[in-house]
């Protein structure tokens, strides 16, 4: 007889017993046929295939879907099948347009991929997650439990095929693991990414931008019009003319070709170096506590006196300590303020060859992590491979937690106060530079609170400990004192710790709730911070200054604006995200202003700076008792010389870059949305207060960025041609605004609008790259290299990346561009 049976009209509802006995089933389970001869009852709904199978192979099958013939255990997967329809119905009726789900720990697809088959599958979640379309069923009857698998594959096809419609909905959480994708074209970024959400508003400059590489994009057709195209061939060749001298000056690198060893190991005069030297101890030192001031400046005259008799590291150590002061060191010109920066690289190359010399176990103790440390801070400081401090922090967390220093000395054998205090300094200037390298990267942090437990450092100053100090006698902690910068810095370390796990690690907690916890604990930090250090006046020595405030300041709040960006962007479409909106613009308001010290305190700086400095003390001998006692309220207007945090500002990398980069994002994402909103409503003319403020902290990072170009902080335009796009189409709608004021027009005329727009957008692209080609151009002629014949095409470079990269993708979810 011929196997095959015929498709049925409908899915079976029986039982396979009864099925098999032709008689009819009460859909029970187990059904009372079954019960009575205590059968196995088992359903298997019929599906759309073309072969029979028989009992034994329906038996064995994978697809059986088996229940238990006991009442009591039907009953139980019953209640918790209806329990859970109703949770997440319950859930799902929440309308789309609020986005935010609270008390929801996963997501319907995450919820689907956790089911574990068989009986214990809740009958109503599927139904539940579908919106109800199959509603005329039971769900907690066993026609539903029949027809499960196909429900369960019929979803998940659905949503291979919707594309990306959860990004245009707000939702409670970022997205999980599955939305991780390489952004860039090179294989060392493929490990970053942005959750920024959709930013429509740059639509318009990623489309130039794309139109000036010759790449694709969906509204890059705007560009190739008669009248802009012309604009975009000049941008494009700019462009390559800011590569081409970038690349040349690139071979002055030590690592591009590297001059006689040690060449230029030799240190600045005595007299000068010791003033870099305090100009590091009294800005550097508060926050990232390495060294013990008394024990250096002993080193630091024995190598004076006789350099041979200094160890190599000690060698390191000063010749970083100086190279780091001479950031903040006001040089004659320009020529000596470049070739500081050749000869502090040479230190550098030097500090990490020796670091990564051939397995010497000599090197890890805490002299290698002092070199290891100072090393890595002077690489961000002179923009020297700042993009990859996070690969090399798991070298020194690895060298830290190999000698210990992630347990309290009192968990080891007896040490001095003297050692036991530096190894706790030690170790929290390595969690520091961890948490900020993770950050800049979008990595995982490497490690976690329950990892160690070395206490904070006590609060008490370098001459107040020795190696012959028997009794530890700390300071409260509202006394000001050498180490009381880094104690506020380690205090906030958990939070900080938690925001980068929460934006970079894969399986973390993205709801909107826990963004908010965490803001409202980093907040709560800053707030303490800046209340234990403001300025205060006849306050005795010594004195937080606004350099320590603004680091400070800094290196907390620049954590608020990542941890945000997701959420921020859609502000716009879901009301219930605005409070990000605030805090993303806040605190990058307060990044792109840092205090500025009064015309007082820069007096006292420069007349410190001009005066030989005794060993271990930051005060010059010219400071009168009435200057010390004279302390005013530093939060004034500055003027004059640039102070010292903006002059690190404007020529460091690493973490000292990134946290302007995103405040940059941040107000140029909240001026073009602004203005767009005004233009709708009619109000662009009438009200201009708030993006009046805007437009000038655009203009102010705008500034920011080119004195970054021209003083050789990085070769990298892209910044400088962004910001220059950005307020080219303020500019230009605000333009448009004024030509139609008094006149009537057809609501079809966004066609004129937005070409007026785009044109004003390519020919700022195109001179923002023609001003930055000349600035790359003078800084090659003055440095003598080959950049300035510009030569193209020389080996060992990668022509389409040059400098340390602006990653365009971190402003933008959209992976085309790579």
């Amino acid at each position: 007889m011929d196997p095959t049976v015929r498709r049925r009209r409908r899915p079976a509802l029986s039982c396979w017993e009864c099925r098999r006995r032709k008689v009819k089933c009460d859909h029970s389970n187990p059904c009372a046929h079954c019960a009575r001869h205590g059968k196995h009852c088992v359903y298997k709904p019929f599906a759309r295939d073309d072969s029979a199978v028989s009992p034994k192979q329906r038996s064995g099958s994978p697809g059986l879907i088996t229940t238990s013939t006991t009442t009591a255990t039907a009953t139980t997967t019953t209640t918790t099948a209806t329990s859970a329809a109703a949770t997440i119905a319950t859930a799902t009726a929440i309308p789309p347009s609020i986005g935010v789900l609270p008390n929801t720990s996963s997501s319907g697809a995450t919820a689907r991929e956790n089911i574990p088959g068989s009986n214990q599958t809740p009958s109503g979640f599927d139904s539940a997650i579908r919106g109800g379309r199959d509603s005329g069923l039971d769900a907690s009857g066993p026609c539903h439990v029949l027809d499960r698998p196909r429900r369960l594959e019929e979803p998940s096809a659905s949503q291979a095929g919707a594309g990306n419609n959860s990004l245009r909905a707000p939702a409670p959480r970022l997205p999980g693991t599955q939305d991780w994708q390489p952004l860039l074209s090179k294989q060392r970024d493929w490990g970053r990414t942005r959750w920024v959400g959709d930013a429509t508003e740059f639509s318009s400059i990623i489309a130039c931008y794309a139109a000036i590489l010759g790449k694709e994009h969906p509204h890059v057709a705007s560009y190739q019009k008669p009248e802009i195209a012309p604009l975009i061939a000049e941008a494009s060749h700019a462009l390559q003319a800011c590569k081409n001298s970038a690349k040349g000056i690139k071979v002055t690198r030590p690592t591009r070709g590297l001059p006689t060893p040690f060449a230029f190991l030799g240190a600045p005069s005595p007299e000068v170096s010791r003033k870099m030297a305090s100009l590091y101890f009294e800005n550097f030192e508060s926050t990232h506590r390495i060294l013990h001031a008394p024990t250096f400046w002993a080193d630091y005259q024995r190598y004076c006196d006789h350099p041979a008799s200094v160890q190599e590291e000690v060698r390191h150590i000063i010749l970083l300590v100086v190279g780091i002061g001479s950031s903040l060191y006001e040089h004659a010109d320009a020529a000596a303020r470049q070739h500081n920066t050749e000869v502090v690289h040479q230190w550098i190359y030097a500090a990490e060859t020796w670091l990564s010399g051939p397995l010497e176990k000599d090197r890890l103790d805490i002299a290698g992590l002092q070199v290891h440390c100072l090393a890595m801070l002077a690489r961000q400081i002179f923009s020297m491979g700042g993009d990859t401090v996070w690969v090399s922090t798991g070298s020194l967390l690895n060298a830290a937690m190999q000698i210990g220093m992630h347990r309290d000395p009192s968990h080891l054998p007896a040490m001095s106060l003297l050692q036991a205090e530096l190894r706790r300094r030690l170790w929290a200037t390595i969690l520091e530079l961890v948490v900020q390298s993770a950050l800049d990267a979008w990595m995982p942090p490497r490690i976690s609170l329950d990892e160690f437990d070395t206490r904070p450092p006590s609060n008490i100053n370098d001459d107040e400990i020795s190696e012959s100090t028997t009794v530890l006698r700390p300071h409260p902690k509202e006394t000001f004192t050498s180490t009381a910068i880094q104690i506020a810095l380690r205090a906030s370390f958990p939070t900080r710790l938690r925001i980068v796990q929460f934006l970079n690690s894969l399986n973390s907690d993205r709801s909107y709730q826990r963004a908010l916890a965490l803001t409202a604990e980093l907040t709560s930090s800053i707030q303490t911070n800046a209340a234990l250090f403001a300025p205060k006046k006849n306050s005795p020595k010594p004195r937080c200054t606004p350099f320590h405030r603004n680091l400070l300041d800094y290196l907390t709040r620049r954590f608020l604006i990542p941890l945000h960006f997701p959420f921020s962007h859609r502000a716009r479409s879901n009301p219930l995200f605005h409070y990000s909106l605030k805090v993303s613009l806040n605190a990058a308001l307060a990044l792109a202003y840092p205090e500025k010290p009064t015309p007082q305190g820069r007096r006292r700086r420069r007349r410190q700076q001009q005066q030989q400095q005794p060993a271990g003390n930051g005060k010059g001998e010219g400071e009168t008792e009435e200057e010390e006692e004279e302390e005013e309220d530093e939060s004034g207007k500055a003027g004059g010389d640039e102070d010292a945090f903006s002059r690190l500002l404007t020529t460091a990398g690493g973490m000292f870059r990134e946290g302007l980069r995103c405040a940059a994002a941040a107000v140029s994402l909240e001026l073009l949305a602004h203005a767009e909103a005004q233009r709708r409503d009619g109000s662009l003319r009438r009200s201009a207060h708030l993006r009046g403020a805007l437009v000038r902290a655009v203009a102010h990072l705008l500034a920011h960025a080119e004195a970054r170009v021209a003083r050789g902080a990085e070769t990298n335009v892209k910044l400088h041609m962004f910001l220059s796009m950005v307020l080219a189409q303020v500019r230009a709608l605000e333009e448009q605004e004024q030509e139609e004021q008094g006149s009537d027009h057809d609501n079809d005329d966004d066609d004129r609008r937005g070409g007026s727009v785009e044109a004003a957008i390519a020919r700022a692209a195109r001179d923002s790259l023609r001003f930055c080609c000349g600035l790359l151009s003078a800084r090659a002629a003055a440095e003598g290299n080959l950049a300035a014949v510009g030569i193209e095409g020389m080996p060992g470079f990668d022509f389409d990346g040059f400098g340390e990269e602006v990653a365009w993708e971190s402003f933008f979810s959209n992976g085309w561009f790579g």
